[in-house]
């Protein structure tokens, strides 16, 4: 009983800790090469999976971002001396001014930093985040066009 106790614990921790089988007889897989092939032509090409599906969600991760600073300055423009209903960005007597402007860079600033951070414990969220970021610029695109109707 004590071994099967044992074994229940060591071959989890082995898998963990060992070098994967087929890495393992990487000697033999190059005596079969034949000597006139180009030494770049005989190693092996190594392959990251996370890294290109990282890579994958870069691109339209970048996108969003441009594109949630797309229509923060849009709205930013369109609500500039004009009543704001938001009484967090309200500056006095309810008027977006340049205290709105700056508080609305800070919070933008902020998520941005707290996504960068998200990405970086989980870089497999870029697709995600970037699917957020282009809602919010829908919505922020769907502000302005009210801001705009309003003059």
């Amino acid at each position: 009983m004590r071994f099967f106790g044992i074994m229940l614990f060591v071959c989890p921790l082995m898998a963990q800790t060992g070098l994967p089988a087929a890495s393992a007889p990487a000697v033999e897989a190059f005596a079969a090469v034949p000597l006139d092939v180009p030494p770049y032509l005989a190693s092996p090409v190594k392959v990251d999976a996370t890294r290109d599906a990282k890579s994958d969600g870069q691109t339209m991760y970048r996108w969003s971002l441009g594109a949630v600073a797309a229509g923060n300055a849009a709205d930013t423009f369109s609500s500039w001396h004009r009543p704001e209903a938001n009484p967090l960005l309200a500056g006095p007597g309810s008027e977006f001014d340049g205290r709105s402007v700056l508080l609305k860079s800070a919070l933008v600033g902020a998520s941005f930093l707290i996504e960068h951070w998200a990405l970086r414990q989980n870089p497999h969220l870029y697709r995600t985040f970037a699917w957020l970021n282009f809602t919010i610029a829908g919505v922020l695109g769907g502000v302005v066009a009210h801001n705009i109707s309003l003059r």
